[in-house]
């Protein structure tokens, strides 16, 4: 119940911040895809390696605020079972607001991203697939390069919560292995472009 106080009231401050005329993108859509590199760590997540990963999102720009939904996965093994891999999926959202510095080349921005999240588990020497659901809360930000009338470079980091519980393994005789609550960093390098007029 706090968890989710705490989020609400960070999501809250977020939307308060003025909005401007001033677009992201000279074009009100956007596709933007992005490479990743993630890193799990916290409780049961200090045993996921960091690993690359990749995301798309379509983002909808009317203004220094632009409003991203997308997928992000990430590949990970395990430091401890070299037979065991781990992939996390997302679906998200994502509210990103620029902050104008009145340059026509450069602009930072801050994010916050809420994702649903997926901790799929494969034991390759069983061949069994496990899965747990949860949920991710991220914040960050990073700065957008202009690169042409319809192409802008991303760089960005964000910083956030997990919380995955426990993996199911009693189809395998064996105990609950749980992930529980930790945190992450991501880095993404990406490009998005501009759709329509």
């Amino acid at each position: 119940m706090r968890r989710s106080r705490i989020v609400a009231a960070l999501f809250a401050v977020f939307m308060l911040i003025p909005m401007s005329a001033s677009a992201q993108s000279a074009q009100k859509f956007s596709l933007q895809f992005s490479g990743l590199g993630s890193v799990p760590f916290g409780s049961g997540l200090d045993l996921v390696q960091p690993g690359p990963g990749w995301e798309a999102q379509l983002r909808v720009n009317p203004s220094l605020w632009s409003f991203g939904f997308g997928v992000e996965q990430t590949f990970h093994s395990h430091e401890v079972q070299d037979d065991w891999s781990v992939t996390l999926l997302g679906g998200f959202f994502e509210p990103r607001r620029v902050i104008d510095i009145g340059s026509n080349s450069a602009a930072p921005y801050l994010a916050l991203r809420v994702a649903v999240s997926q901790l799929t588990l494969e034991d390759s020497a069983t061949e069994a697939e496990l899965t747990t659901n949860g949920f991710t809360v991220n914040g960050g930000g990073g700065v957008l390069i202009r690169m042409g009338g319809r192409t802008n470079l991303d760089l960005g980091v964000t910083v956030g919560y997990k919380d995955l519980g426990e993996v199911d393994r009693s189809a395998l005789g064996l105990q609950p292995l749980d992930f529980g609550t930790g945190q992450n960093i991501v880095a993404r390098i990406g490009l998005a472009i501009g759709l329509g007029g």
